[in-house]
Protein backbone atom coordinates (compact mmCIF):
# COMPACT_ATOMS: atom_id res chain seq x y z
CA UNK A 1 0.00 0.00 0.00
CA UNK A 2 2.79 2.21 0.60
CA UNK A 3 4.52 1.44 -2.17
CA UNK A 4 0.93 1.98 -4.13
CA UNK A 5 1.19 5.68 -2.73
CA UNK A 6 5.03 6.58 -3.19
CA UNK A 7 4.37 6.08 -7.17
CA UNK A 8 1.11 8.27 -7.10
CA UNK A 9 2.73 11.19 -5.84
CA UNK A 10 5.61 10.97 -8.28
CA UNK A 11 2.96 10.75 -11.10
CA UNK A 12 1.28 13.87 -9.66
CA UNK A 13 4.51 15.22 -9.32
CA UNK A 14 5.52 14.88 -12.85
CA UNK A 15 2.06 16.72 -14.10
CA UNK A 16 2.72 19.47 -12.02
CA UNK A 17 6.42 19.62 -13.64
CA UNK A 18 4.98 18.72 -16.93
CA UNK A 19 1.97 21.91 -16.50
CA UNK A 20 3.85 24.40 -14.95
CA UNK A 21 6.49 24.15 -18.10
CA UNK A 22 3.99 24.83 -20.70
CA UNK A 23 4.81 28.01 -22.74
CA UNK A 24 1.66 29.82 -24.08
CA UNK A 25 2.22 31.07 -27.82
CA UNK A 26 2.17 34.76 -28.11
CA UNK A 27 -0.46 35.96 -30.09
CA UNK A 28 -0.23 40.36 -30.84
CA UNK A 29 -3.77 42.12 -30.55
CA UNK A 30 -5.57 42.67 -33.62
CA UNK A 31 -4.76 46.32 -35.06
CA UNK A 32 -6.86 46.96 -38.44
CA UNK A 33 -9.12 45.35 -40.24
CA UNK A 34 -8.41 42.57 -42.79
CA UNK A 35 -6.71 43.03 -45.93
CA UNK A 36 -8.73 40.68 -48.71
CA UNK A 37 -6.68 38.87 -51.45
CA UNK A 38 -6.82 39.72 -54.66
CA UNK A 39 -5.62 37.43 -57.19
CA UNK A 40 -2.98 39.99 -59.79
CA UNK A 41 -4.19 37.59 -62.73
CA UNK A 42 -7.40 38.17 -62.38
CA UNK A 43 -8.85 41.52 -62.23
CA UNK A 44 -12.63 42.27 -61.79
CA UNK A 45 -14.74 43.06 -65.21
CA UNK A 46 -15.10 46.84 -63.72
CA UNK A 47 -11.07 47.56 -63.36
CA UNK A 48 -10.35 45.67 -66.68
CA UNK A 49 -12.86 47.52 -69.05
CA UNK A 50 -11.06 51.12 -67.60
CA UNK A 51 -9.03 50.04 -70.22
CA UNK A 52 -11.45 50.73 -72.55
CA UNK A 53 -13.56 53.62 -71.15
CA UNK A 54 -16.32 54.32 -74.08
CA UNK A 55 -17.40 51.02 -73.88
CA UNK A 56 -17.26 51.15 -70.33
CA UNK A 57 -19.32 54.17 -70.14
CA UNK A 58 -21.75 52.75 -72.67
CA UNK A 59 -22.19 49.50 -70.51
CA UNK A 60 -23.08 52.31 -67.61
CA UNK A 61 -25.65 54.01 -70.13
CA UNK A 62 -27.43 50.79 -70.51
CA UNK A 63 -29.35 48.61 -68.51
CA UNK A 64 -27.06 45.90 -68.38
CA UNK A 65 -24.32 47.90 -65.82
CA UNK A 66 -24.46 44.79 -63.90
CA UNK A 67 -21.79 42.98 -66.28
CA UNK A 68 -19.59 45.21 -63.89
CA UNK A 69 -20.17 43.57 -60.88
CA UNK A 70 -21.90 40.36 -62.06
CA UNK A 71 -20.44 36.57 -60.61
CA UNK A 72 -21.66 34.89 -63.99
CA UNK A 73 -18.86 33.68 -66.27
CA UNK A 74 -18.82 36.00 -69.61
CA UNK A 75 -16.94 36.72 -72.39
CA UNK A 76 -16.60 40.16 -73.31
CA UNK A 77 -15.89 41.55 -76.53
CA UNK A 78 -14.54 45.01 -75.66
CA UNK A 79 -13.75 47.80 -78.52
CA UNK A 80 -11.30 50.01 -78.00
CA UNK A 81 -12.04 53.33 -77.75
CA UNK A 82 -10.37 53.88 -81.74
CA UNK A 83 -12.91 51.46 -82.60
CA UNK A 84 -15.85 53.01 -80.83
CA UNK A 85 -14.60 56.65 -82.29
CA UNK A 86 -14.54 55.14 -85.75
CA UNK A 87 -17.95 53.60 -85.61
CA UNK A 88 -19.50 56.62 -84.34
CA UNK A 89 -19.72 56.55 -80.44
CA UNK A 90 -18.29 58.98 -79.17
CA UNK A 91 -18.51 60.20 -74.90
CA UNK A 92 -21.39 62.80 -76.23
CA UNK A 93 -23.35 60.16 -78.56
CA UNK A 94 -23.00 58.03 -75.70
CA UNK A 95 -24.30 59.65 -73.07
CA UNK A 96 -27.36 60.97 -75.68
CA UNK A 97 -28.40 57.64 -75.99
CA UNK A 98 -31.15 55.79 -74.71
CA UNK A 99 -30.63 52.87 -72.67
CA UNK A 100 -32.12 50.10 -74.79
CA UNK A 101 -29.80 51.23 -78.21
CA UNK A 102 -27.18 51.03 -75.26
CA UNK A 103 -28.79 47.56 -74.44
CA UNK A 104 -28.11 45.96 -78.48
CA UNK A 105 -24.79 47.41 -78.63
CA UNK A 106 -23.50 45.75 -75.13
CA UNK A 107 -25.35 42.49 -75.73
CA UNK A 108 -23.92 42.06 -78.70
CA UNK A 109 -20.31 41.92 -77.46
CA UNK A 110 -21.24 39.90 -74.50
CA UNK A 111 -21.15 36.09 -74.86
CA UNK A 112 -21.91 33.13 -72.75
CA UNK A 113 -19.31 31.40 -70.31
CA UNK A 114 -15.58 31.66 -69.71
CA UNK A 115 -13.86 31.72 -73.18
CA UNK A 116 -10.01 31.56 -72.61
CA UNK A 117 -7.59 32.55 -74.88
CA UNK A 118 -5.63 29.18 -74.55
CA UNK A 119 -9.18 27.90 -76.00
CA UNK A 120 -9.29 29.70 -78.81
CA UNK A 121 -5.55 29.19 -79.69
CA UNK A 122 -6.46 25.21 -79.46
CA UNK A 123 -9.92 25.03 -81.48
CA UNK A 124 -9.32 23.98 -85.21
CA UNK A 125 -11.90 26.13 -86.33
CA UNK A 126 -13.95 28.53 -84.90
CA UNK A 127 -15.64 28.74 -81.81
CA UNK A 128 -19.62 29.19 -81.84
CA UNK A 129 -20.60 31.08 -79.10
CA UNK A 130 -24.16 32.64 -78.43
CA UNK A 131 -24.08 36.40 -77.68
CA UNK A 132 -26.69 38.32 -75.09
CA UNK A 133 -28.58 39.66 -77.77
CA UNK A 134 -31.58 38.11 -78.62
CA UNK A 135 -34.35 38.79 -81.98
CA UNK A 136 -37.36 38.58 -80.71
CA UNK A 137 -40.08 36.92 -82.65
CA UNK A 138 -37.49 34.63 -84.02
CA UNK A 139 -36.51 30.68 -83.25
CA UNK A 140 -33.93 28.54 -84.45
CA UNK A 141 -35.08 25.53 -85.80
CA UNK A 142 -33.64 21.88 -86.87
CA UNK A 143 -30.34 20.43 -85.13
CA UNK A 144 -30.73 23.69 -82.77
CA UNK A 145 -34.03 22.29 -81.33
CA UNK A 146 -36.04 19.22 -80.57
CA UNK A 147 -35.36 15.64 -80.88
CA UNK A 148 -36.76 15.72 -84.57
CA UNK A 149 -39.95 14.33 -83.69
CA UNK A 150 -43.46 15.56 -85.73
CA UNK A 151 -44.90 17.89 -84.00
CA UNK A 152 -42.07 18.72 -81.38
CA UNK A 153 -42.31 22.25 -81.40
CA UNK A 154 -39.41 22.51 -78.30
CA UNK A 155 -37.39 25.26 -79.92
CA UNK A 156 -34.53 27.62 -78.98
CA UNK A 157 -34.70 31.31 -79.63
CA UNK A 158 -32.49 32.96 -82.02
CA UNK A 159 -29.55 34.88 -79.89
CA UNK A 160 -27.02 35.89 -82.27
CA UNK A 161 -23.55 34.46 -82.54
CA UNK A 162 -20.26 35.05 -82.32
CA UNK A 163 -17.64 33.02 -84.03
CA UNK A 164 -14.37 33.46 -82.34
CA UNK A 165 -10.81 31.86 -82.94
CA UNK A 166 -7.67 32.25 -82.23
CA UNK A 167 -4.35 32.29 -84.49
CA UNK A 168 -0.69 33.80 -83.89
CA UNK A 169 -1.22 36.93 -81.84
CA UNK A 170 -4.66 37.92 -83.70
CA UNK A 171 -8.34 37.23 -82.46
CA UNK A 172 -10.90 35.90 -85.28
CA UNK A 173 -14.29 37.33 -85.31
CA UNK A 174 -16.81 35.91 -87.83
CA UNK A 175 -14.00 35.18 -90.19
CA UNK A 176 -12.36 38.65 -89.49
CA UNK A 177 -8.99 39.50 -87.40
CA UNK A 178 -10.60 41.95 -85.02
CA UNK A 179 -8.37 41.79 -82.32
CA UNK A 180 -4.86 41.67 -80.49
CA UNK A 181 -4.57 38.61 -78.61
CA UNK A 182 -2.11 39.93 -76.28
CA UNK A 183 -4.25 42.53 -74.89
CA UNK A 184 -6.93 39.73 -73.58
CA UNK A 185 -7.57 39.23 -69.92
CA UNK A 186 -9.13 36.92 -67.45
CA UNK A 187 -11.20 38.52 -64.66
CA UNK A 188 -12.44 37.67 -61.90
CA UNK A 189 -15.50 36.31 -63.53
CA UNK A 190 -15.00 35.57 -66.85
CA UNK A 191 -12.90 37.25 -69.82
CA UNK A 192 -12.23 40.34 -71.37
CA UNK A 193 -11.03 40.94 -74.99
CA UNK A 194 -10.06 44.58 -76.37
CA UNK A 195 -11.40 44.29 -80.21
CA UNK A 196 -10.22 46.98 -82.70
CA UNK A 197 -13.90 46.86 -84.75
CA UNK A 198 -17.26 47.06 -83.35
CA UNK A 199 -19.12 44.74 -84.04
CA UNK A 200 -23.04 44.78 -86.18
CA UNK A 201 -25.71 42.82 -86.65
CA UNK A 202 -25.96 40.53 -89.50
CA UNK A 203 -28.23 41.85 -92.07
CA UNK A 204 -31.94 41.30 -91.10
CA UNK A 205 -32.09 39.04 -93.87
CA UNK A 206 -32.51 35.16 -94.72
CA UNK A 207 -30.33 33.32 -97.30
CA UNK A 208 -33.18 33.69 -99.66
CA UNK A 209 -35.01 37.06 -99.24
CA UNK A 210 -31.12 38.19 -99.31
CA UNK A 211 -31.04 36.70 -102.86
CA UNK A 212 -34.01 38.25 -103.89
CA UNK A 213 -32.93 41.77 -103.10
CA UNK A 214 -29.41 41.80 -104.46
CA UNK A 215 -29.51 42.01 -107.90
CA UNK A 216 -25.93 40.07 -108.26
CA UNK A 217 -27.69 37.01 -107.94
CA UNK A 218 -30.61 37.45 -110.20
CA UNK A 219 -29.99 34.89 -112.61
CA UNK A 220 -29.43 32.60 -109.85
CA UNK A 221 -32.86 33.13 -107.73
CA UNK A 222 -35.05 33.78 -110.32
CA UNK A 223 -33.73 30.01 -111.96
CA UNK A 224 -34.37 28.58 -108.58
CA UNK A 225 -37.81 29.47 -108.53
CA UNK A 226 -38.89 28.75 -112.30
CA UNK A 227 -37.08 25.53 -112.11
CA UNK A 228 -39.02 24.65 -108.79
CA UNK A 229 -41.84 25.50 -110.78
CA UNK A 230 -41.30 23.18 -113.21
CA UNK A 231 -39.98 20.57 -111.52
CA UNK A 232 -43.62 20.48 -109.35
CA UNK A 233 -45.68 20.63 -112.46
CA UNK A 234 -43.77 17.20 -113.73
CA UNK A 235 -43.77 15.48 -110.72
CA UNK A 236 -47.68 16.22 -110.31
CA UNK A 237 -48.70 15.28 -113.60
CA UNK A 238 -46.44 12.31 -113.97
CA UNK A 239 -48.39 11.25 -110.57
CA UNK A 240 -51.90 12.08 -111.66
CA UNK A 241 -51.67 10.47 -114.98
CA UNK A 242 -50.55 6.95 -113.65
CA UNK A 243 -52.71 7.00 -110.28
CA UNK A 244 -55.77 9.65 -110.65
CA UNK A 245 -54.69 11.28 -108.12
CA UNK A 246 -52.84 15.02 -107.58
CA UNK A 247 -50.53 15.01 -104.68
CA UNK A 248 -51.21 19.13 -104.76
CA UNK A 249 -48.43 21.65 -105.10
CA UNK A 250 -44.71 20.54 -102.99
CA UNK A 251 -45.95 17.14 -102.76
CA UNK A 252 -42.80 15.66 -103.60
CA UNK A 253 -41.26 17.80 -100.60
CA UNK A 254 -37.87 16.51 -98.89
CA UNK A 255 -38.21 12.96 -100.05
CA UNK A 256 -37.43 13.69 -103.39
CA UNK A 257 -36.11 17.20 -103.81
CA UNK A 258 -35.47 19.57 -101.44
CA UNK A 259 -37.39 22.57 -101.14
CA UNK A 260 -34.99 25.61 -99.80
CA UNK A 261 -37.21 27.81 -98.73
CA UNK A 262 -38.35 25.88 -95.78
CA UNK A 263 -34.73 25.96 -94.67
CA UNK A 264 -33.34 29.27 -95.62
CA UNK A 265 -35.86 31.45 -95.73
CA UNK A 266 -37.86 32.57 -92.83
CA UNK A 267 -41.07 30.51 -91.89
CA UNK A 268 -43.93 30.98 -89.81
CA UNK A 269 -44.29 28.82 -87.05
CA UNK A 270 -47.64 26.69 -87.54
CA UNK A 271 -47.44 25.48 -84.30
CA UNK A 272 -47.78 29.11 -82.66
CA UNK A 273 -50.64 31.01 -82.11
CA UNK A 274 -48.49 34.06 -81.21
CA UNK A 275 -47.31 34.16 -84.73
CA UNK A 276 -43.58 33.66 -84.27
CA UNK A 277 -41.09 32.42 -86.99
CA UNK A 278 -38.63 30.45 -87.30
CA UNK A 279 -35.27 29.67 -89.35
CA UNK A 280 -32.25 27.38 -89.83
CA UNK A 281 -28.38 27.87 -89.88
CA UNK A 282 -26.43 26.78 -92.79
CA UNK A 283 -23.30 27.83 -94.92
CA UNK A 284 -24.07 29.11 -98.36
CA UNK A 285 -21.96 29.71 -101.63
CA UNK A 286 -24.03 31.86 -103.58
CA UNK A 287 -23.08 32.52 -107.68
CA UNK A 288 -23.39 35.51 -108.88
CA UNK A 289 -24.53 36.52 -112.28
CA UNK A 290 -20.94 36.44 -113.63
CA UNK A 291 -20.69 33.29 -112.46
CA UNK A 292 -22.76 32.12 -115.24
CA UNK A 293 -21.45 33.73 -117.74
CA UNK A 294 -18.50 32.39 -116.64
CA UNK A 295 -19.65 29.07 -117.44
CA UNK A 296 -21.19 30.41 -120.74
CA UNK A 297 -25.14 31.07 -120.08
CA UNK A 298 -25.70 34.94 -120.84
CA UNK A 299 -29.43 34.53 -120.29
CA UNK A 300 -32.00 32.46 -117.85
CA UNK A 301 -33.13 31.27 -121.17
CA UNK A 302 -30.03 29.78 -122.20
CA UNK A 303 -29.63 27.75 -118.58
CA UNK A 304 -33.48 26.85 -119.10
CA UNK A 305 -32.64 25.53 -122.55
CA UNK A 306 -30.22 23.55 -121.77
CA UNK A 307 -32.48 22.05 -119.14
CA UNK A 308 -34.85 20.81 -121.07
CA UNK A 309 -32.48 19.73 -123.84
CA UNK A 310 -30.86 17.44 -121.36
CA UNK A 311 -33.69 16.41 -119.18
CA UNK A 312 -34.49 13.32 -118.84
CA UNK A 313 -38.71 12.06 -118.29
CA UNK A 314 -40.04 10.31 -114.99
CA UNK A 315 -41.18 6.68 -114.79
CA UNK A 316 -43.66 5.40 -112.24
CA UNK A 317 -42.95 2.21 -110.71
CA UNK A 318 -46.51 0.22 -110.42
CA UNK A 319 -44.51 -1.91 -107.83
CA UNK A 320 -43.60 0.88 -105.09
CA UNK A 321 -45.97 3.11 -106.43
CA UNK A 322 -43.11 5.90 -106.62
CA UNK A 323 -41.45 7.84 -109.75
CA UNK A 324 -37.81 7.27 -110.56
CA UNK A 325 -35.38 9.55 -109.60
CA UNK A 326 -35.01 12.90 -111.93
CA UNK A 327 -34.65 16.52 -111.91
CA UNK A 328 -32.72 19.01 -113.97
CA UNK A 329 -28.57 20.01 -114.91
CA UNK A 330 -29.32 23.28 -112.34
CA UNK A 331 -30.43 20.67 -109.58
CA UNK A 332 -27.04 18.83 -109.61
CA UNK A 333 -25.44 22.18 -109.87
CA UNK A 334 -27.46 24.43 -107.44
CA UNK A 335 -27.42 21.79 -104.47
CA UNK A 336 -23.97 22.42 -104.12
CA UNK A 337 -24.73 26.03 -103.50
CA UNK A 338 -27.35 25.47 -101.22
CA UNK A 339 -26.06 22.93 -98.63
CA UNK A 340 -23.27 21.22 -99.77
CA UNK A 341 -24.73 18.57 -102.66
CA UNK A 342 -26.78 16.70 -100.61
CA UNK A 343 -30.03 16.66 -102.88
CA UNK A 344 -27.91 14.82 -105.03
CA UNK A 345 -28.12 11.93 -102.82
CA UNK A 346 -30.18 9.11 -104.15
CA UNK A 347 -33.62 8.79 -102.66
CA UNK A 348 -33.71 6.07 -99.83
CA UNK A 349 -36.93 5.85 -98.83
CA UNK A 350 -36.53 8.30 -95.42
CA UNK A 351 -38.84 11.23 -95.36
CA UNK A 352 -35.38 13.69 -96.55
CA UNK A 353 -32.03 13.66 -97.60
CA UNK A 354 -30.78 16.04 -94.92
CA UNK A 355 -29.93 15.90 -90.91
CA UNK A 356 -27.14 18.02 -91.14
CA UNK A 357 -24.65 18.86 -88.18
CA UNK A 358 -23.84 22.89 -87.39
CA UNK A 359 -21.97 24.11 -90.00
CA UNK A 360 -21.60 27.75 -89.64
CA UNK A 361 -18.41 28.26 -91.65
CA UNK A 362 -16.85 31.67 -92.09
CA UNK A 363 -13.58 32.00 -94.61
CA UNK A 364 -10.98 31.40 -92.29
CA UNK A 365 -12.17 28.25 -91.83
CA UNK A 366 -12.41 27.14 -95.23
CA UNK A 367 -9.20 25.21 -95.27
CA UNK A 368 -8.14 21.19 -96.47
CA UNK A 369 -6.56 20.70 -92.97
CA UNK A 370 -10.06 21.78 -91.28
CA UNK A 371 -12.86 20.78 -93.78
CA UNK A 372 -11.65 18.05 -95.79
CA UNK A 373 -13.24 15.03 -94.03
CA UNK A 374 -16.18 17.28 -91.94
CA UNK A 375 -18.72 14.76 -91.66
CA UNK A 376 -21.84 17.30 -92.55
CA UNK A 377 -24.70 14.85 -92.03
CA UNK A 378 -24.76 12.13 -89.77
CA UNK A 379 -28.13 12.81 -87.98
CA UNK A 380 -29.68 9.10 -86.61
CA UNK A 381 -31.98 7.38 -89.41
CA UNK A 382 -30.04 9.20 -92.57
CA UNK A 383 -27.19 8.77 -94.23
CA UNK A 384 -23.73 9.82 -93.71
CA UNK A 385 -22.09 12.36 -96.02
CA UNK A 386 -18.76 14.11 -95.80
CA UNK A 387 -17.67 17.51 -96.84
CA UNK A 388 -17.44 17.54 -100.64
CA UNK A 389 -15.57 20.19 -101.43
CA UNK A 390 -11.65 20.86 -101.75
CA UNK A 391 -10.75 24.29 -100.76
CA UNK A 392 -7.40 26.30 -101.55
CA UNK A 393 -6.64 29.52 -102.02
CA UNK A 394 -6.06 32.16 -104.66
CA UNK A 395 -5.16 36.22 -104.14
CA UNK A 396 -5.27 35.83 -100.51
CA UNK A 397 -8.86 34.56 -100.84
CA UNK A 398 -10.77 31.16 -100.38
CA UNK A 399 -11.25 28.60 -103.09
CA UNK A 400 -13.75 26.02 -103.41
CA UNK A 401 -14.27 23.37 -105.83
CA UNK A 402 -16.08 20.23 -105.70
CA UNK A 403 -14.02 16.83 -105.18
CA UNK A 404 -12.66 15.71 -108.42
CA UNK A 405 -14.28 18.24 -110.88
CA UNK A 406 -12.22 19.81 -113.38
CA UNK A 407 -14.16 22.99 -113.64
CA UNK A 408 -12.13 25.96 -112.29
CA UNK A 409 -13.12 26.56 -108.36
CA UNK A 410 -14.60 29.02 -107.47
CA UNK A 411 -13.26 32.24 -105.40
CA UNK A 412 -15.21 33.32 -102.43
CA UNK A 413 -15.06 37.25 -103.00
CA UNK A 414 -16.99 38.28 -99.89
CA UNK A 415 -19.18 36.58 -96.89
CA UNK A 416 -22.52 38.29 -95.85
CA UNK A 417 -23.60 37.56 -92.58
CA UNK A 418 -27.25 36.89 -92.47
CA UNK A 419 -30.21 35.50 -90.28
CA UNK A 420 -28.98 32.17 -91.92
CA UNK A 421 -25.49 32.02 -91.70
CA UNK A 422 -22.21 33.40 -93.48
CA UNK A 423 -23.57 33.82 -97.25
CA UNK A 424 -20.20 33.53 -99.23
CA UNK A 425 -20.67 34.83 -102.70
CA UNK A 426 -18.32 32.78 -105.31
CA UNK A 427 -17.46 33.98 -108.77
CA UNK A 428 -18.15 30.33 -110.43
CA UNK A 429 -20.68 27.39 -110.29
CA UNK A 430 -19.65 24.71 -108.09
CA UNK A 431 -19.98 21.59 -111.22
CA UNK A 432 -19.68 18.61 -110.24
CA UNK A 433 -17.50 16.19 -112.00
CA UNK A 434 -18.68 14.68 -115.63
CA UNK A 435 -21.54 16.31 -115.31
CA UNK A 436 -22.94 16.93 -118.65
CA UNK A 437 -23.61 20.35 -119.91
CA UNK A 438 -24.13 19.86 -123.89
Amino acid sequence: MKTYIQYGFIALMLLALITGCKKDEYIPPPEGEKIPYQDPMHQPVAEILTNTPLFRKLIEQSNMDSLLTTKMPLTILAPSDAAMQAAGYTETTIAGMAALDADTIVALHVVRNTITKDELLRVAGNLETASLLKKKGLYVRGYYYGDGQTNNISRDAFWYRQMLKGLGDKLWVNGVPSGDLNKAKPAEYGYVYVLDKVQVRPVGQSFWSYLETDPRFSMFIQLQKKVDELFDLKYRKVYEENTGWDPGGWGWVDSRRTQYTLYYDIQADPYDPNGDSYTGFNTMFAPTNDAFHAAGFQTIDDVLAMNEQLFREPVFDFNTWEISSFGYVTDSIFTYHWDYGLDNQPYTGLYGKRGPVANLFYANDLRNEYLGDFMISSYVGYFYYRMPFNFGEKDGKPTVQVKGSTAEPATVLETIPTLSGPLHVVDRLLIPKDLKMN
